[in-house]
């Protein structure tokens, strides 16, 4: 049984597939999450930077689609194998957009007619240098230097494998820490349920783009958290104006 479960037709879609079936167990063939909801709640665009967890890696080609450059990690040396045959498959040019089209939509799952669009596999295929897979790691132990990327895709690394809400919290904030003002966060699923522990840190959520986001994606609770830190020079401003009068 191979992993693709579509209809093969080229020897280049039937040498992928092969090469898929030497893997091991793949986690994350596609997204479960909803890509509009990302692209649309991160406001994705030509002038941004992303950092993103990579996962099947299909959130990656949405932001390139849009223009973007996208920096990707991953802990998990089978996902990154995976996508990296994707990645040859979609650059070699014997395959034609309907072929890549194929294989990207060869799985069902929320986001499979997302790349239906003929538009989309041809902006995809134009902007692949823009995508970049870093060596295999954790995101929350990345070395580099944050201050290049205005936007960070977590997807649900947050609490993945981790129910405890303030440890969640805690490595969120130490996390965001790295980056410049104004750095937008894309979490798939909430961990602040307001702004008041956030904005002590000098974060906030965004609200207008969390409710956008949710109203699109219906399998998570996404949450667009920006870094904020005029929130911290604000406070500290009222408060010198305090203390001398008490």
């Amino acid at each position: 049984m191979t992993h693709l479960e579509i209809m093969l037709e080229t020897k280049e879609e039937k040498n992928l597939v092969k090469e898929i079936d030497k893997l091991p167990y793949i986690s994350f063939p596609y997204t479960n999450e909803n890509l509009e909801a990302i692209i649309k709640g991160m406001q994705i665009n030509s002038e941004d930077y992303v950092l993103g967890i990579m996962g099947s890696g299909h959130q990656g080609l949405a932001m390139i689609e849009k223009g973007a450059k996208a920096d990707l990690i991953d802990y998990d040396f089978t996902q990154i194998e995976y996508f990296r045959k994707m990645l040859r498959f979609l650059k070699n040019n014997k395959n034609s957009h309907e072929s890549c089209k194929k294989i990207l939509m060869s799985w069902e799952g929320p986001s499979k007619n997302y790349f239906s669009l003929n538009e989309r596999i041809f902006n995809i295929r134009k902007n692949l240098d823009n995508l970049k897979i870093l060596e295999k790691g954790d995101i929350f132990s990345l070395k580099t230097e944050f201050s290049r990327y205005n936007k960070v895709y977590l997807s649900n690394s947050t609490d993945y494998k981790c129910q405890d809400y303030l440890k969640n919290q805690k490595k969120f904030i130490q996390f965001g820490k790295n980056f410049n003002q104004k750095t937008t966060f894309y979490l798939s699923r909430s961990v602040f349920e307001s702004n008041r522990k956030l904005k002590k840190e000098g974060f906030r959520i965004n609200e207008d783009l969390t409710k956008k986001s949710n109203k699109i994606e219906m399998g998570w609770k996404p949450q667009i958290i920006v870094k904020d830190d005029e929130q911290i020079s604000l406070i500290q401003r009222i408060i010198k104006k305090i203390k001398p009068l008490i």
